[in-house]
């Protein structure tokens, strides 16, 4: 979907070029997501691959287990050929071997990160090893890594070192306890947040009486 930004009264007044083409609208930025997780073979051929593995389990003895991978760490937008520029990034070898194992059932699609992506993302996950600066060595890949793939116009060095951050993390405790670690991507699954306390204008209200008895 392609929507053409109306211009602001006064010319480009939100830094945006008046009329820019916009790829994509916020919903449909949201539409889909990516994921990489741990976990055995056995369980990863249990998953749906259409809905992805966010499903809640059912244990041994019939409670309710948590679902292989959080819906928190969804990667909005982000694809195959992002997770295969990363390879490329972090190894200096052929995005073609960062995955392997596909599995299709539309929406959704799975695959498996090789050994020596597991590898080298466990090798720059924390915990910090002694004279290595990890911050700095994040954000150096994730400049190499915003170069390297395509991208939405407003994606920042910031969030591609969050997602370096996490998969490092994950493929550090899937090299830890000997498991596999899997991508998948197709429609996200929604996020609900609840939130309590006070509002803005409840907030103001608050400043201006405090304001009034400090000038009594």
């Amino acid at each position: 979907m392609y929507y053409i930004r109306p211009e602001p009264p006064g010319g480009d007044q939100d830094g945006l070029r008046p009329g820019a083409l916009e790829l994509k609208t916020t919903a449909d930025r949201l539409s889909t997501a990516l994921v990489v997780f741990r976990c055995t073979a056995e369980e990863a051929a249990g998953i749906d691959v259409a809905e992805g593995p966010f499903k809640p389990r059912i244990g041994p003895r019939g409670g309710r287990r948590p679902p292989i991978a959080s819906p928190f760490d969804q990667m909005f937008s982000d694809t195959f050929e992002h997770l295969s520029a990363l390879y490329g990034v972090v190894t200096g070898r052929p995005r073609r071997e960062a995955l392997s194992d596909f599995r299709v059932d539309p929406p959704g699609e799975m695959a498996r990160l090789s050994d020596q992506f597991i590898a080298a993302l466990a090798a720059i996950g924390p915990p910090r090893r002694e004279g290595q600066d990890l911050v700095a060595e994040w954000r150096r890949l994730a400049r190499s890594w915003l170069q390297a793939a395509e991208w939405q116009p407003d994606m920042q060095v910031g969030g591609l070192t969050r997602q370096i951050l996490t998969w490092g993390h994950e493929c550090r405790r899937a090299s830890e306890k000997g498991l596999q670690a899997w991508a998948w991507h197709g429609n996200s699954v929604p996020l609900f947040v609840l939130a309590t306390g006070t509002g803005m204008q409840s907030y103001e209200e608050y400043r201006r009486a405090k304001s009034g008895r400090r000038r009594r």
